[in-house]
């Protein structure tokens, strides 16, 4: 997945807590120590999900704000070794519609 990645937003719903919490689950499954979302995990939520792939939308709360990401999962229950997949690419707030992006 690259970083300059453009989505079709069409086929992503808001998810509810249920299933936020069950892909943050199956993300914490995937991220390995070597992955660059390894040290995020404690600080990440799910907002949203593509009906039409393995794609889920991330926010990072950190000191300096919040990031958004988009990461395919594989739905291995391993972790890739090199620390390449789950793939991610980080978005701007203004290129996700308001409607997928968290509330607070």
């Amino acid at each position: 997945m690259s970083d300059r990645q453009e989505f079709d937003w069409g086929s992503w719903k808001r998810i509810d807590c249920a299933e936020a919490l069950s892909l943050l689950v199956q993300l914490k499954v995937e991220v390995g120590r070597r992955h660059p979302l390894w040290n995020c995990l404690h600080r990440t939520e799910v907002l949203a999900r593509d009906s039409a792939s393995d794609d889920v939308l991330i926010e990072i709360t950190g000191t300096s704000g919040v990031a958004l990401f988009v990461v395919h999962l594989t739905w291995s229950q391993a972790v890739d070794a090199n620390g390449v997949f789950p793939g991610v690419a980080e978005l701007g707030v203004a290129a996700v519609p308001s409607e997928l992006r968290s509330e607070s």
